[in-house]
């Protein structure tokens, strides 16, 4: 029997891979997910730095990714996020992972003991200290905002290096006026009124608790005030992409699910991905079942659950499902309830099973109000299982799904694009629909990187894992290359929009604290309106410039007239005659005389 193993011919007899008994606790679990993956070791220790340690180096390190950021773009390359610049700055700085490790876990205990303070807590939220399982609060996008900050109140001498390293307190003033000219020159661009709201907002701020300027105010408590302006943004133009994503998607209904590669006593099966088929929409928005085109691939599998999030999900939902049964006067949080939790965070969970498979759901009668052993609510029973490339609303029954799958083709980005933003060209339009079908396919190595691990024995042969099935073999299962979409979902669709900054450069802009059905079902009428409105501010703005040129040229006209007067009335004074012969008049200029120097005497005037 030959064997192959990853895609690569070899001999193995007929013998399995070694079994892997993974831990039932995720290593490094105590650190933020997006460091973890980074760190080589996870090491426990028991100091934790001071708060005055920790607010120095919170502000020093913004600003060395300040300076990073500016290098970046100089060399045209791309940055690196919040969490991957703080774990690559320690391990610049002391050269060893092991040692990088040990002060990247300090600061997370720093970052957790001293979260009572704002620019603590700020840092806290960038790298996910304080929901270890899930991406950070604050995002990217929503840091570089915070930077753009900084650097406006740096290139002002808000204030300055020696200040950030020699302060004695807790707190660092600014000077409102530069506040709120920073303010204004960060979101003035994207969003006046939002701008000018926490320009407001800024002024009126207490003075600092250390210094009592009046004048001044607090920088870790302006830059909170810009992170919450900043993300409620966010979640206002999020709102208008998924409407928008609603309006332009196309349907799909899957037809046969995707599987992974492998391994069989006969023959191997190979890895596919998901076959869609084209559902029709109706004039009303209504979704037809009537394919109108043929069956293609696409991916369906991005949402994939990490098996030790999944038993902790579980558990904590049925935790508020017996709450919820004590306020409404059901059983008591007894053994019955502890046992169940007991049960079902036990045993890895199976991709094929139902998402309650670990837990002994018996049936009880509709008057009693007391569950047995591991029961299950009636709403958690009603849920179906799914596969191992379910997302959200994709519920599988005999290998299909009953119900359809929206995605956003080419030519629906194109229409999209062009109704949020006209001005876009074609070339720049597709060009950010590949980006999203690069970023689509990351996101599915990715959740494919969660399910399978990649192992060697000890003669050197690799072999792989799957963590949810906790099966190994030795054929790769799957192929990056058999799971490229071609089109793309809503969530990499708003992630697209926001990098492009779609609306923000869009003439909607200033219509979006509209409600996003309204403005965008009769867009036209909106952009019309609004041109009209643009026109007439125009038109107003024209007349009032004449009118001040006007205006400007009436006094400019009278100070002239003002000035000849002025020089006439000197004029008129009289002057004296040439060779002592008395007072002349001043109209009687030189140039009026003929002067003869016949004898020494003088003629007299041609005309007077």
């Amino acid at each position: 029997g030959a064997m192959r193993r990853g895609g690569l011919p070899g001999l193995k007899g007929m013998s399995l891979p070694p079994r892997i008994e993974e831990a039932l606790e995720m290593p490094g679990g105590h650190m933020p997910v997006a460091i973890r993956e980074l760190m080589s070791t996870y090491p426990t220790t028991m100091r934790i730095p001071s708060l005055k340690h920790t607010l120095k180096f919170c502000l020093t390190l913004y600003i060395d990714k300040l300076r990073y950021d500016e290098r970046c773009d100089k060399k045209n390359l791309s940055h690196l996020t919040l969490p991957q610049f703080v774990y690559f700055s320690f391990a610049k700085k002391y050269g060893l992972e092991e040692v990088a490790d040990n002060h990247i876990t300090q600061l997370q205990l720093a970052l957790l003991h001293h979260r009572h303070h704002r620019r603590v807590r700020l840092l806290g939220l960038s790298l996910g200290s304080y929901d270890v399982s899930a991406p950070p609060k604050v995002s990217c996008r929503d840091f570089d905002i915070l930077l753009q900050v900084l650097q406006f109140l740096r290139s002002y001498d808000a204030f300055s290096d020696e200040a950030i390293t020699k302060t004695q307190g807790f707190q660092i003033d600014i000077n409102k006026g530069v506040a709120i000219a920073a303010v204004k020159s960060v979101l003035g661009p994207i969003c006046p009124d939002a701008a000018a709201g926490l320009a407001n907002r800024v002024a009126t701020l207490p003075a600092p608790s250390e210094s009592k300027n009046n004048k001044a105010c607090d920088l870790d408590h302006l830059l909170e005030l810009c992170l919450d302006k900043w993300q409620s943004l966010n979640e206002i133009w999020k709102k208008h992409y998924e409407v928008l994503f609603s309006r332009h998607c196309s349907f799909f209904s899957v037809v046969s699910e995707m599987q992974f590669a492998s391994q069989g006593e006969s023959r191997d099966t190979p890895d596919k991905d998901a076959v869609m088929l084209n559902v029709d929409r109706g004039k009303d928005g209504a979704v037809l079942k009537n394919p109108q085109r043929s069956h293609r691939p696409l991916e369906v599998a991005m949402r994939m659950q990490d098996p030790f999030a999944a038993r902790a999900a579980r558990a904590k939902e049925l935790v508020e499902a017996i709450l919820h049964q004590e306020e409404n006067g059901g059983g008591s949080l007894g053994n019955d309830g502890v046992d169940g939790l007991d049960h079902a965070s036990s045993g890895p969970s199976s991709p094929n099973n139902d998402d309650h498979s670990s837990i002994n759901t018996s049936t009880s009668t509709a008057s009693s109000h007391t569950r047995s052993w591991g029961e299950v609510p009636n709403a958690l029973n009603k849920r179906r299982p799914r596969s191992p490339g379910a997302g959200p609303g994709k519920v599988r029954s005999g290998g299909a799904s009953e119900e359809v799958v929206p995605l956003i083709t080419a030519d629906g980005f194109i229409d999209c694009m062009a109704t949020v933003n006209p001005s876009l060209k074609k070339e720049d339009v597709e060009k950010l629909f590949q980006e999203g079908i690069q970023e689509g396919h990351r996101r599915c190595l990715e959740s494919f990187a969660h399910v399978w691990r990649y192992y060697e024995d000890t003669d050197g042969d690799g072999f792989w894992h799957n963590r949810w099935t906790n099966q190994t073999q030795w054929l790769k299962p799957f192929d990056p290359v058999n799971f490229i979409s071609t089109d793309i979902d809503q969530e990499v669709f708003i992630h697209i929009c926001f990098q492009a900054r779609v609306l923000e450069t869009s003439p909607f802009m200033a219509l979006v604290d509209k409600d996003p059905q309204e403005l965008w079902e009769d867009s036209d009428s909106f952009l019309a309106q609004q041109e009209m409105e643009s026109a007439a501010r125009m038109a107003e703005a024209e007349a009032r410039l004449k009118e001040e040129q006007a205006r400007q040229l009436a006094e400019a006209q009278k100070i002239e007239e003002m000035n000849h007067d002025q020089e006439g009335h000197g004029q008129d004074e009289e002057v004296e005659k040439p060779h002592g012969l008395g007072k002349i008049p001043s109209f009687m200029t030189q140039s009026s005389f003929h002067t003869e120097m016949d004898g020494g005497s003088f003629d007299g005037v041609d005309s007077i």
